[in-house]
């Protein structure tokens, strides 16, 4: 059953809030995940219809949350999605280049695709630990795992599962990432780095 209501708070950087039922004082708690218009971002007043689901910890749970009418215009974010997607595609292409030249070993490709794996596990797990109210995972394990190679990871969380897309410190911090990712990167083409990385597979390289 669709319920309609008035969203009475709203923690932009926590992203999430409460929402009123219209001629009731039933409130529920609504999370950021919850709507189904990503393009939006929720402010205190806005008019949704959504569905209630128990959550333990809280009590009333809003879900499935959409919005009554416009309102404001869209949150303008598509600039920044498309930046996003050149720089994930700009490091690939010269990650791939840097390998099939022999630039870099198999090594760092392998690392980056294992640690942007267990990044989008963890995303997972912290989006059904925020949907059932249990214990989350910290972002700055989020964010080390992103640090440590797993940004390509996070990334297909973030558009896939639509996870941590809302919160602006969250999002800063991720783009920070990103950035001494590619910087690393970087340095691991130079002549140094090049030489310290195949002397590290080196030494984990089977005898």
């Amino acid at each position: 059953m669709r319920h309609q209501g008035k969203l009475v708070s709203w923690k932009a950087e926590q992203g999430f809030g409460f929402v009123v039922q219209n001629g009731s004082d039933r409130k529920a708690f609504v999370h950021a995940s919850a709507f189904a218009d990503r393009t939006r971002r929720p402010a205190v007043g806005d008019l949704i219809t959504y569905e209630v689901e128990p959550d333990g910890r809280r009590g009333p749970r809003a879900a499935k949350v959409k919005f009554v009418r416009p309102g404001r215009a869209p949150a303008p974010r598509g600039d920044a999605e498309a930046f996003g997607n050149l720089v994930a595609v700009g490091f690939g292409l010269a990650l791939a280049a840097s390998v099939i030249g022999g630039r870099l070993p198999l090594l760092v490709p392998v690392w980056l695709a294992a640690m942007s794996a267990a990044t989008f596990v963890a995303y997972w797990v912290d989006k059904q630990a925020a949907r059932s109210g249990t214990w989350r995972t910290p972002e700055s394990t989020l964010h080390l795992l992103a640090l440590a190679g797993g940004w390509p990871g996070a990334l297909l969380a973030r558009r896939i599962l639509r996870h941590k897309s809302v919160k602006a410190s969250f999002r800063t911090m991720f783009r920070l990432t990103v950035a001494l990712n590619s910087l690393a990167l970087g340095w691991l083409l130079t002549q140094d780095g090049s030489a310290l990385v195949h002397l590290l597979a080196g030494l984990l390289r089977p005898a």
